[in-house]
């Protein structure tokens, strides 16, 4: 059975020039991110919803709709893990348990997901959730993972 979540519709206004973290700066978001439970439908692309949630102080999972999307954001960023198609348990495993990356940030396509997810339960790293299993064509997701009900996702329109 899956549980729903009741969410409340909060429009804002993006100004010209502004990126989302602005606009969760000017209007107080938590963490200056993506609030946790949310669904951001936004009609533009590079507003900055990646870099938001790459900075944000918390442990996540990026889902991006293709390879070399994630290729471009995590090339120049040691600190970043891309996950797809021939990546290694190992790696992912090895940058799970890494000390030294205070906040995790991977970045997988749709089908990697439930790999690390499995890993991840493997070796008893407890802040991913495995819940959401089905990935949707031209939408990348964002799970935030400090809460195993936590998630939301930004649909890709532009």
């Amino acid at each position: 059975m899956i549980d729903y979540i009741q969410l409340k519709i909060c429009p804002v206004q993006i100004n010209e020039d502004e990126y989302l973290t602005d606009v969760f700066k000017r209007e107080k978001y938590e963490l200056n991110a993506i609030p946790s439970n949310s669904i951001l439908d936004k009609t533009l692309p590079g507003l900055g919803a990646t870099y938001s949630e790459i900075e944000a102080k918390r442990n996540s999972i990026i889902i991006e709709p293709n390879v070399p999307v994630i290729k471009g954001k995590t090339e120049r960023n040691n600190k970043l893990l891309a996950v797809y198609e021939g990546v290694a348990d190992n790696k992912i495993k090895n940058y799970l348990l890494n000390k030294d990356v205070e906040y995790k940030k991977v970045l997988c396509t749709p089908e990697s997901y439930l790999k690390i997810c499995k890993i991840a339960n493997k070796n008893n790293v407890n802040y991913i959730s495995p819940q959401i299993n089905r990935a949707v064509k031209n939408k990348s997701y964002f799970y935030n993972c400090y809460g195993k009900e936590e998630k939301f996702y930004i649909e890709n329109q532009g």
